[in-house]
């Protein structure tokens, strides 16, 4: 049975890769739709997904089969300082979308925020105890993501892009250094980065196998920030001197930041292949004059 699919969030990053991928595979889709809110692109649907009406209204009008949703407010500094808004989007949006599509399949990005830091590795069954706000959000947004009979729950983390302005860690940090900039960078802090692309491939396999539930879908390996700036600066060639360590707390005055590194053997039992940021870095260099602008 061929499905249509609603891409919620579709003008961000992983939205925009996610679209990509639907129409470039030979995936059952008979149409992808995308949806904006501050990036206008007049080839989405223009959606806030804290009005329920809204919500309610373009379900209609589009009637997807499977509805991903990669909108929220992900700024972990930015969550902290203004929680109202934080629950509305992370929670009351999400609300909105499963009260007007609990008969479809539902995708939902959570994240490893939502563990507290403190054991060297996470399950999917580990206890979820969140230090900071937008961990909870996400918290929440899981349980919510419960009273939905078909659902999937991508947890990932510290994502970076093909994309040379994306402002993850990871591009940001290649721009930096690229320009010669020092850059303080913390050690202590592991955690897996996770390249787009391959959330986005991970995501269109577990449901192209018809799976439910909780699946880590994140990268292969664990780096701390200061070991990922090294490995940056290995591959492309840059001055290793313009990293400086710092201690973990160094940036963290306003919020706390767990670091809590993610299994992903479950991911792996199924045969989807997550990339290790070494290789990540090889194919964004490789791609530096073509898709990495």
């Amino acid at each position: 049975m061929k499905e249509k699919i609603l891409v919620v969030g579709g003008s961000g990053s992983l939205g925009r890769q996610l679209i990509s991928d639907l129409k470039g595979r030979n995936y059952n889709v008979t149409g992808t739709v995308g949806t904006y809110f501050q990036n206008k692109n007049n080839n989405l649907e223009y959606l806030d997904i804290t009005d329920k009406k809204q919500v309610s209204s373009l379900v209609k009008k589009i009637n997807p089969d499977v509805v991903i949703v990669t909108a929220a407010k992900t700024n972990v500094e930015l969550c902290e300082l203004d929680k109202t808004e934080t629950f509305n989007v992370n929670v009351g949006g999400l609300k909105n979308i499963i009260e007007s599509c609990k008969d479809k399949k539902i995708v939902f990005y959570s994240t490893d925020t939502v563990f507290d830091g403190t054991k060297r590795i996470y399950q999917e069954a580990d206890t979820l105890n969140p230090i900071n706000h937008y961990g909870e959000s996400k918290r929440l947004g899981e349980v919510l993501m419960g009273q939905v009979p078909n659902h999937l729950i991508c947890r990932s983390s510290r994502y970076y892009s093909l994309e040379k302005h994306c402002p993850k860690y990871i591009n940001t940090l290649i721009s930096r250094l690229e320009e010669g900039q020092e850059v303080k960078v913390p050690v202590n802090t592991p955690g897996n980065f996770t390249f787009i692309p391959d959330i986005s491939n991970a995501t269109i396999q577990l449901l192209e196998k018809g799976k439910t539930g909780i699946y880590h879908v994140a990268g292969a390996d664990v780096y701390t920030l200061c070991e990922a700036a090294l490995k940056i600066a290995e591959v492309f060639k840059f001055s290793p001197s313009l990293i400086v360590p710092v201690e973990e707390n160094y940036f963290n005055g306003r919020v706390k930041r767990p670091c809590s590194p993610l299994s992903i053997a479950k991911l792996n039992n199924e045969g989807i292949r997550m990339r290790g940021l070494e290789e990540g870095l090889k194919i964004i260099k490789t791609n530096y004059n073509n898709n990495y602008n």
